[in-house]
């Protein structure tokens, strides 16, 4: 009869609609997962940078300890200017690796925002799931 084609019809598109909404659901946090899987990666390229950092102010306070702690009265010129230039090239070290910490830490920020939006699409495919009957 066609109230029971009608019937069967309709659960069968309530049927197809909750299998579709669970499959967002489902494409939605494996995506969440791999952001999540980024930003990890990308906090860890941060805490690497970050220990280059300090590796280079480390150099740099040891070079200039040296230079403070030499008697400038009896160092020859060749000697100061040696110092001198490799503080210097310390110095450019350290401000190289901080540009270079500020990138990572800048695209680890972009791979956190991301995990967030993964976030709110996950929240947002499990409300049409609940707003879909089965």
């Amino acid at each position: 009869d066609d109230q029971d084609r009608d019937a069967e019809k309709r659960a069968l598109e309530r049927e197809k609609d909750y299998e579709e909404a669970m499959k967002r659901l489902l494409e939605r946090t494996v995506e969440l997962r791999e952001r999540e899987l980024e930003h990890v990666r990308a906090q860890r390229e941060t805490a690497d940078r970050t220990a280059d950092v300090h590796e280079r102010e480390l150099e740099l306070i040891g070079a200039r300890e040296e230079m403070a702690s030499t008697n400038v009265r009896t160092m020859t010129m060749e000697r100061a200017l040696r110092v001198e230039r490799e503080v210097m090239s310390l110095e450019r070290e350290l401000l190289e690796a901080m540009r270079e910490r500020a990138e990572k830490t800048r695209q680890e920020a972009e791979k956190e925002r991301r995990v967030y939006e993964g976030q709110l699409r996950v929240l947002d495919a499990r409300r049409e799931l609940g707003e879909v009957e089965r």
